[in-house]
This record gives C-alpha cells, structure tokens and sequence, in this order.
C-alpha cells in the first residue's frame, strides 16, 4: 500500500483503503493536552480505559505527558515560574532545606540562628525549620557544635539551664512544634505518660478506680506498665502465688489408684504421662488372670 497525493491505493482492495482513509482522518483532527503543554493530541484509534481514551475522540495526552500535573503558577511573591504544586522546584527546595523562600541560612550566634527560625505570630512559637514527619513533629536544630538536638529542649536549656540526665521536656499546650518556654515543664517520663492519660491522649484515656476482681486502684496497690497501662499489685501476687501451687502439684508424686505407678501426675488419663506403662501393667495383670 502507497499514498499518492490524496489517494489511497491498497493491494487488498476498497475495503483496506477505506480503513486507512478513515485512520489518516482520525489523525488529522487532534484536541489539547490536559498537562497544560498546549500541544495538540491526536484521535485514539482505539479505547483504553486505563488512559482514559475513547475511540474516535482526542486522546487526553500526548505521549509521555500523561505523568504530569496541569501546569500552574509557582505561589512564592514575585515568582513567574511555573509550577506543579504550591511552588516551582527552586522555592521548593528552599523550604525543604532552610524552611522559608529566602533560601540565606542566618549568620550569626547559635541563638541567633534558632530564634530566626521560630514563628512567634501565635500563642504558641512555631518552629518553622526542619521539623520530624507524622503526629510527632518535633523540631530539630543544629548546634555550633555539629549536635543535632530537638528544637523544644534547646529552647528550654535557654530559659532554663542545662536538662539532667535522663529527664525528659514536655509541653502543657500539647503542640510538639512548640518552642515557648512558659509552655514547657521539666519531667521523668512517667510524668509524661500520666500528663498525657490526664488530657486524654494515652490508650486509656479514662482511669478505673478498681480492677476487674475488685481490688481498688489506689497509690499502694496500682502499678504501672511500661505502656502506661494500670496493673493491679494485688491481682499480680495471687496470680503468682497460684501458678507456684500449681506447679508444685503436678511435680509432687502421685500414686495411680488403678496400676499403682508413682508418677508426677495420675495415669488414669489415656494421654497421661505414665499412660504407656499404666496400658502395659493392666494388660499384664489380666493375662495373668487368665
């Protein structure tokens, strides 16, 4: 098959040269790409559900297009680059390292440095720098000394002095990016737990005042698991008080009443420790009846 001009000549006959004149038709009508690259898309030949393209109709992307977003304005001030998301790459990266559109690390002290990076718009002073990912987005800071700490313990080192060992720096208004002195108090992690069960954010946020069996929940008789979950003193000791009674019992000898075997446990159960011998005696015993 050739193409002459505007004829369509086919070894196979009218009928192939009629598909062929209906698919160079096809091609010459074309629509837009939905990317925003203004480049015009041909007609599908054939549908394809999984790109979204009806036979017969333009094709929603040219190919290789079909991966990007529609193209917008980066919203940085100033700025008339375009854009996938809320900025173009540059003011992206930006905010990803620096965490703001200046893209100028702060010269200056160490204090400098760390207050530049907080917002104090609010009631609470928002670290605005590199902050950790999901519910617990606590701040971080680098030190002149090259130590990557959490944003909200320099911040009460400041006010405070030095933290001990081993104490932990929680926040009153329960917002991790908070960096305000007055909303942060000094504590053992136990005090953290029984703060966050006090607000309602532990896994039991309402506290029992008995256990199960009745024992009360009070100061001398309550104990804590390491999940921050009540235990009950009292529940625990009889708990083992029994298990050591029952080990005890099934150490202790017993004498079966049917074949009088000494065992640990009684072999009268078919599935018995002693089970074996106790089958081998009875049938001895009756062979020797016979």
């Amino acid at each position: 098959m050739h193409v002459v001009g505007s004829v369509i000549n086919s070894p196979d006959g009218p009928a192939a040269a009629t598909v062929m004149q209906g698919r160079q038709a096809m091609f010459e009508r074309s629509g837009k790409c939905l990317c925003g690259c203004g480049r015009e898309t041909s007609l599908a030949i054939r549908t394809d559900k999984r790109r979204g393209n009806v036979k017969g109709e333009p094709q929603k992307y040219v190919r290789g297009h079909a991966t990007r977003k529609e193209r917008q304005k980066c919203t940085a001030e100033g700025c008339t680059r375009e854009a996938t998301a809320t900025y173009c790459r540059k003011h992206s990266e930006r905010m990803r390292l620096y965490g703001d559109l200046i893209g100028r690390r702060p010269k200056g002290a160490e204090e400098f440095r760390f207050w530049f990076r907080v917002d104090k718009s609010g009631d609470c002073w928002t670290w605005s720098a590199a902050r950790g990912a999901g519910k617990f987005d606590y701040g971080y800071f680098w030190t002149d000394g090259k130590k990557l700490v959490k944003a909200h313990r320099y911040a009460y080192a400041l006010a405070n002095g030095p933290i001990p060992e081993g104490m932990v720096i929680c926040h009153r208004c329960d917002n991790p990016p908070c960096v305000r002195p007055d909303h942060l108090f000094l504590g053992t992690q136990k005090d953290n737990i029984h703060d966050m069960d006090a607000k309602g954010r532990g896994r039991r946020p309402t506290r029992r005042t008995h256990c199960p069996k009745g024992h009360p929940y009070d100061e001398a008789n309550t104990a804590l698991r390491t999940d921050g979950a009540q235990a009950c003193r009292t529940c625990r000791k009889l708990w083992h008080e029994t298990s050591r009674a029952r080990r005890v019992a099934e150490t202790a000898e017993v004498a079966c009443p049917r074949c009088g075997a000494t065992s640990g446990r009684p072999c009268t159960s078919r599935f018995g420790a002693m089970a074996d011998v106790h089958d081998a005696r009875v049938s001895s015993a009756r062979e020797a009846i016979r």
